[in-house]
């Protein structure tokens, strides 16, 4: 699937919802609710998996970049990218029925007592099955895509930890791997440089700084304590390089991490925030007021006696 660049993914030029005024910020709500919407539609199929579930969210937010949420119901387009992804990856286990079943309860609709029937569930069918082909229009009918999931096991290997430690980070790297297709980081950058940016994040949560421990068998090309730590972080994301095939430089992992750190304000409202400063500040206001009040008062029952002592004399 063809890459954005950064300062591509909400250009009017590129995306179709920004030429059409919906904001990045919707937008990014959007996708997060895209990827809430398959999770939960997935997990109705009892059908636990990271693999299947990001490819969908992948391909349904990829779709949208080019098409407009107006002119298309997002949630049909979800579970055809859903079904697009267990064929993708072969899974045997896939079933249109249960998607279709799952798709019905999950999305809103006007009538929410209304019962599935024959007509309601044909009709379901073949508005997955038109959208399932634009979404294959969209990617151009490539099949070949990669996750970050597919790199964890070559990364890890460059944490010099215990086994246990090992494991722990290993898990809470693909989390946070999966985590990032609730973002736009998928669509702009690629899934090995994900992949390093969630694992980098696992390391501080631990305290640990991979690149300035690392395993035995780099040692024997270069030894990070004799350098300084920017040159030691470069020389390591080379070598990861190199074990990933892939270039991935500083500057990719500074911009996956500010991607990924937008997940913890997406939903922030600084509208919200905004009029709890002021009301704070109307409140300081009036007590700093009143605090006035009660300073003139006397001062004025001074003025008042200073006065009359005058007028008598």
């Amino acid at each position: 699937m063809k890459l954005y660049k950064k300062s591509e993914i909400f250009s009017e030029k590129y995306n179709k919802n920004s030429e059409l005024e919906i904001s990045p910020e919707v937008q990014k709500k959007i996708m997060d609710g895209n990827a809430a919407f398959i999770i939960d539609l997935i997990a109705s199929l009892k059908i636990p998996s990271f693999t299947i579930s990001s490819l969908g969210i992948q391909l349904v937010n990829y779709f949208f970049i080019g098409k407009s949420y107006l002119n298309y119901d997002r949630f049909i387009y979800c579970a055809a990218a859903l079904m697009l992804a267990f064929k993708i990856k072969e899974q045997d286990h896939y079933r249109l029925k249960p998607i279709i079943m799952g798709y019905y309860q999950q999305a809103p609709r006007r009538d929410q007592t209304q019962i599935m029937n024959d007509t309601i569930y044909q009709q379901i069918k073949n508005k997955i099955c038109i959208a399932e082909s634009k979404l294959l229009k969209a990617i151009q009918f490539e099949f070949d895509i990669q996750l970050p999931f597919d790199f964890l096991q070559t990364i890890i290997e460059f944490c010099n930890e215990k086994d246990q430690d090992k494991e722990r980070i290993y898990y809470a790297t693909k989390v946070i791997s999966y985590d990032s297709f609730r973002s736009y980081a998928p669509l702009i950058f690629k899934p090995q440089i994900i992949a390093v940016s969630a694992f980098m994040i696992s390391c501080s949560q631990f305290n640990i700084e991979p690149h300035l421990r690392i395993p035995e068998r780099f040692k024997e090309k270069y030894n990070p304590e004799t350098m300084r730590e920017e040159e030691a972080y470069e020389r390591w994301l080379q070598e990861i390089s190199i074990e990933l095939k892939t270039q991935i430089t500083a500057e990719d992992i500074k911009d996956c991490l500010y991607v990924l750190n937008e997940l913890l304000y997406l939903h922030y409202n600084p509208k919200e925030d905004d009029l709890k400063k002021f009301e704070q500040y109307e409140t300081s206001l009036e007590q700093s007021k009143i605090k006035n009040d009660q300073n003139e008062k006397p001062n004025q029952e001074k003025q008042t006696e200073q006065k009359m002592d005058i007028e008598q004399q």
